[in-house]
């Protein structure tokens, strides 16, 4: 039985975002007066984007297709009534309840407004952040689509009614403090910002409950505890479970973007401040590692030796002579002085027979 691996690796997340980061500043999408920028972690633009990005300063020119830096929203540069935190958590509410943080589908089923397309959804949502940003009431905006202001007064209705914080989605999970094999292996506790997340494992062994019955792995919820099922199990091994939610943790922080062919950005010089906001393909996930030894070797009475066995052998008999007559002659020495003797005796009867006849 050995002690878990402990392990803190997204697995399925975007890259990490700190302040100071460097990010790149992609052109703006949507239509020409309500921008959405796509954001890339790094200096480059490869592959999709990491992020995108609304604007939350309408009086400040934009620049793209440059370097930007992340900022914690308290370090923003303007002057606006970004600067309230009340203004922040509305406009954090419209970024978790607006596009692309739920997909277009999604915006669509929230609001009612079916007929919305992609570029419209993108201007509710920038019209909607503009109205606590900048202009502080609801302007004339000039819809491209007359449906649209259903989705903008869902969103703003909304932001008025909440005072929360950012909708950064987290995701962790902790391993048991030990585990044998033959057992359900856990508890795995899983921590969730979200209110449902995924586990799953690559290990081939059933994620279950206490009592070793299946759970829906596609719907866990925040500290909700499963296990691996290792019964039947006798070799040692190691495993892993993930835990993953859509979103990401950055949402809510802002990029500061300098002029282009300028010096870092500054309070009096710079481009359009955007702020974060993770697409809903994204995830953010975290893993547990788990090792167990197998069962011991239960050593066996060793069996003793036999005993060579000495081989029989019988010895050859003496020849034997063959039959005369109606008896058979005696075998061996004695038979032989047998004959002898008989022999010695028919040699001496004619003699016998001489004699008396003189």
């Amino acid at each position: 039985m050995l002690a878990p691996m402990l392990a803190g690796t997204p697995a399925l997340a975007a890259p990490a975002t700190a302040p100071g980061d460097p990010v790149y500043v992609g052109p703006s999408q949507g239509y020409g007066g309500t921008p959405l920028f796509p954001i890339w972690y790094g200096t480059t633009a490869v592959g999709e984007p990491d992020a995108w990005a609304y604007c939350i300063e309408n009086r400040i020119h934009a620049h793209t297709s440059l370097e930007g830096v992340i900022a914690d929203p308290g370090d923003f540069l303007g002057n606006n009534l970004f600067t309230d935190p009340a203004t922040k958590t509305k406009v954090y509410w419209i970024l978790g309840h607006g596009y692309p943080a739920l997909s277009l589908d999604e915006f669509r089923a929230v609001t009612g407004v079916p007929s919305l397309t992609r570029n419209d959804a993108i201007e509710v949502v920038q019209n909607a952040i503009w109205r606590f940003t900048d202009t502080g009431y609801d302007s004339a905006w000039p819809w491209t689509n007359p449906d649209s202001v259903i989705a903008y007064d869902y969103l703003v209705n909304g932001a008025k009614n909440t005072d929360g914080t950012p909708d950064v989605v987290t995701a962790s999970i902790t391993a048991p403090a030990e585990v044998q094999y033959g057992t359900l292996a856990g508890p795995f506790t899983v921590h969730l910002s979200t209110p449902t997340g995924i586990v799953s494992t690559d290990s081939g062994f059933a994620i279950v409950d206490a009592a070793g019955a299946a759970i829906d792995q596609s719907a866990v919820v925040d500290g909700q505890e499963v296990y691996l099922d290792l019964r039947g199990t006798t070799a040692a091994g190691a495993a892993a479970v993930t835990v993953s939610a859509r979103g990401a943790s950055m949402t809510g922080q802002i990029v500061n973007i300098p002029l282009p062919g300028g010096g870092p950005a500054t309070s009096d010089s710079r481009s359009q401040t955007v702020i974060l906001v993770a697409a809903s393909t994204l995830t953010v996930s975290d893993q547990a590692s788990i090792e167990w030894a197998g069962a011991p070797v239960v050593p066996t009475e060793p069996t003793a030796p036999t005993e060579p066995t000495t081989p029989v052998t019988t010895a050859p008999k003496a020849p034997e002579l063959a039959a005369t007559g109606a008896s058979v002659a005696p075998a061996g020495l004695a038979g032989l002085a047998a004959l002898a003797l008989l022999a010695g005796a028919a040699a001496l009867t004619p003699a016998l027979r001489t004699r008396r006849t003189r």
